[in-house]
């Protein structure tokens, strides 16, 4: 008796990886936009100031509503989840989250900055007063990998679920342990490809004394530049959503369930009646999001609600 062998986690993010990789780079030009212009701005700033790691990070601030497409995006395409318009897609998502993503921003470029002079400033310590910096250098990173788990989960949260903002705030907290296994292989997956996406860097180095200093410094910066603005943010979105997104759907009865004011049931039906109000689909592709057991949870515009609510609310708009 033989049996396909059972993909690995990995395996599987790699072959979504692969057979999205013409749509994840579509999804990051459109956020290269806004990024870009974001980056041109404070490079004007920096000109005055000449504070770079303060002034640049800040362009993650303005660009941080359309983040938010970047997010919604990537994480349909983590789910098998093709949609057709991805532009009206990715603008919707920016302008329903856009206040929520402007305040994750500041909040991750506060982290960002703090743990920059945090690392550098334990490791300068270290390396010319004394070994005992190496313990608190130890904590600093213990809290950056926190702080990204955090993040990791806050960015994915927010627009995937019908949550106030200060629930998902404290449900992405709690996530740093709760889904520390998840976190570590989004964060690994993550360093993997920004290792990968950066290798071009090493060559450009090596070419040092044949290209000379200076041309190799301008060709390291314009692809470190190329880098974040076409080939990091929607595959790194990715691999966050396909590891924490299944998880985070099989606890959200329980978050509802713990709110006050509605229950999982009145919370389901708020969700599919806002959707009934959008564009519906085409009948066929409604006909495969109403097959199977009325208690799986369905991916229908861009939210998460159980079949058998799906059923009903369609049901009255017939």
């Amino acid at each position: 008796m033989t049996g396909e062998r059972k993909k690995l986690g990995f395996e599987i993010l790699l072959d979504k990886l692969g057979k999205n990789a013409g749509r994840l780079f579509l999804v990051n030009l459109m956020y290269a936009v806004p990024l870009g212009i974001s980056f041109a701005l404070m490079y004007l700033v920096n000109i005055f100031v000449n504070m770079s790691p303060v002034v640049y990070p800040f362009a993650f601030v303005l660009s941080a509503p359309f983040f938010a497409g970047v997010v919604v995006l990537s994480r349909d395409f983590s789910q098998g989840i093709k949609p057709e318009k991805m532009f009206r897609r990715f603008l919707k998502a920016a302008k329903d989250n856009w206040l929520k993503f402007i305040i994750l921003g500041f909040m991750l470029y506060v982290s960002l900055v703090i743990c920059y002079f945090s690392l550098v400033l334990y490791l300068s310590f270290a390396q010319s007063m004394s070994w005992v910096f190496y313990i608190p250098l130890g904590f600093s990173v213990l809290i950056c990998v926190a702080l990204a788990f955090f993040f990791f989960s806050a960015f994915l949260m927010v627009p995937s679920f019908e949550l106030k903002f200060s629930a998902a705030l404290k449900n992405s907290a709690l996530a740093i342990l709760g889904e520390a296994k998840q976190n570590f292989f989004a964060l690994f997956s993550s360093i993997i490809y920004l290792m990968v996406a950066l290798m071009p860097i090493i060559v450009l180095f090596n070419l040092a004394g044949t290209l000379g200093v200076e041309l190799v410094t301008v060709l390291v910066t314009a692809y470190i530049v190329a880098a974040i603005l076409l080939l990091i943010p929607s595959p790194v979105a990715m691999m966050v959503s396909h590891f924490l997104y299944p998880f985070m759907l099989s606890v959200i009865g329980k978050v509802s369930s713990n709110t006050e004011e509605t229950t999982v049931a009145e919370k389901n039906i708020e969700i599919a009646k806002s959707i009934a109000e959008e564009t519906v689909d085409s009948d066929n592709n409604l006909a495969e999001l109403l097959k199977g057991d009325d208690d799986d949870y369905v991916f229908y515009k861009g939210k998460m609600i159980k079949r058998s609510v799906l059923k009903s609310i369609l049901d009255k708009e017939c």
